[in-house]
């Protein structure tokens, strides 16, 4: 009955649109992106719109070239419709665009990457259901696609098939879209919020929706966001997870199922430094690497073969170095820090990757993939240290410790979230607990990396400056 519904009810993807670099990977309603190391572009699963790129509308249960984009650094999935951001900031769409979602000026599908003209500088894309948000390197946001319920935050409920700009905010370093509602990560923390609220998914205590963006009030020091089809997520820089919307498979992770008209705690995880949502579950990523999932299991796509769903967190357990995650309608991608993709869930579009078109209920690598574009990701791959941050957000100044079990000699490193190494200075850590300070006065308030490192190890952190 349930598969039915899925196939009848609007179905919807999820981006985590801030991780731990730029998106080497993304996931369509029922389709998959993935980011190769030399800037390429491979696809698989449902092409009926052409949302794969490759200039027809066949299904596809493997991975295929989107043999006209090069220089890729970043991808986002709609829908039924994909995104690709080039290095030098410009955007190619394809896919569906009834509604003008691709931005491409027009409402004519497409079934190869078509450039965006009115866009340029952009770092960031994230597909709702039937609308786009697009993120430009100076913090300024536009959006394009249905706006019957304000998602796109430009202050009226009128459909665009261009890019307009979102007003009430600035200095954003993050974006999500869910099923006609977006959310927006300030470089204070703070999250905003518009579009359809029909279950509190905007978090501010109502069911009203707004169709420009409002401050959720209650939500401070945000490191990252999440939108699911009616539910979002919010990590702290603390390692903590709110949580808001709809919950009736238990997606908000807070033990029970109860809608949240503002954002709650998750209970049960700390360490989290990134998350994913689809239509009814949940992903979280560790600093350790590890991956935590709550929600809808149906077609296992919190990598599991049992519950059918819980309400709580809990670890894929044996499925470690984990450097990025994505989530689908009812099924969820990750990377490990080694370039290898896995995938888990609702395989009858081949979004899996897998060549059958059978579910998976736990994470399968990918075959026959390239090796992803992993980038710089926050995660500790050295088993004999302890590397903590202290005081978040910090301000001029960041304070860390970090316990050795020997000495050593470390390079401390500062990356912004593209991997661009902004500063760097060598430690002469003893063992024990060193305490650890960089200068942070030059750089521009946002989220950063730290790093430690040697010839053969290294820690990796996000942080927040104010």
């Amino acid at each position: 009955m349930k598969k039915l519904l899925h196939l009848l009810t609007f179905l919807f993807l999820t981006i985590s649109v801030l991780n731990s670099s730029a998106q080497s990977i993304a996931a369509g309603g029922p389709h998959s992106l993935f980011v190769c190391t030399g800037g390429t572009v491979k696809a698989c699963g449902d092409n009926y719109y052409g949302e794969i790129g490759d200039g027809t509308t066949t299904l596809r249960q493997s991975p295929v070239n989107v043999s006209t984009v090069t220089s890729i650094v970043s991808v986002a999935g709609g829908y039924h419709q994909s995104f690709f951001v080039k290095s030098d900031g410009t955007v190619y769409a394809t896919g569906s665009n009834d509604v003008g979602q691709l931005g491409l000026g027009h409402t004519t599908d497409v079934h190869t990457p078509t450039l965006v003209t009115s866009l340029s500088g952009v770092k960031a894309v994230a597909g709702g259901y039937y609308h786009t948000l697009f993120l430009k390197t100076n913090g300024m946001v536009y959006a394009s696609g249905l706006n019957t319920f304000g998602a796109l935050g430009n202050g009226d409920n009128t459909d665009v098939d261009a890019p307009v700009e979102v007003l009430n905010v600035t200095n954003i370093v993050a974006i999500a879209a869910g099923y006609n509602f977006s959310l927006f990560l300030k470089s204070d923390g703070t999250v905003w919020a518009c579009g359809w609220n029909a279950y509190g998914q905007l978090g501010n205590g109502t069911t009203t929706s707004e169709n420009q963006p409002i401050q959720i009030p209650t939500l401070t020091n945000i490191i990252a966001i999440a939108a699911g089809h009616d539910h979002a997520l919010f990590v702290k820089s603390d390692g903590t997870v709110k949580s808001c919307g709809y919950n009736n498979y238990g997606q908000l992770g807070d033990n029970s199922m109860t809608t949240r008209l503002t954002p709650v705690s998750v209970t049960g995880v700390s360490g989290i430094v990134s998350a994913a949502a689809g239509w009814s579950h949940s992903i979280l990523r560790k600093n350790d690497g590890t991956v935590w999932s709550c929600g809808d299991n149906y077609y296992g796509q919190l990598g599991v073969l049992s519950p059918s769903q819980r309400s709580t967190f809990a670890q894929i357990s044996g499925f470690n170095y984990v450097g990025q995650i994505a989530c689908g309608d009812d099924h969820t991608l990750f990377v490990k820090t080694n370039g290898t993709a896995y995938a888990t869930g609702s395989g009858a579009a081949g979004q899996l990757g897998n060549g059958t078109g059978s579910d998976a209920f736990a994470p399968a690598q990918v075959p026959s993939l390239c090796s992803i574009a992993i980038g710089v990701n926050e995660i500790d791959v050295a088993d004999d240290a302890d590397f903590r941050l202290l005081n978040q957000p910090f301000t001029d100044e960041l304070e860390a410790t970090l316990f050795l079990n020997e000495s050593k000699k470390l390079t401390l490193s500062i990356y912004d979230m593209q991997g661009k190494l902004l500063q760097a200075q060598s430690l002469a850590a003893t063992a024990g607990t060193n305490h650890l300070t960089a200068d942070l006065r030059k750089l521009d308030s946002g989220i950063y990396f730290i790093e430690i490192s040697n010839e053969t190890s290294a820690l990796q952190k996000k942080f927040a400056k104010m």
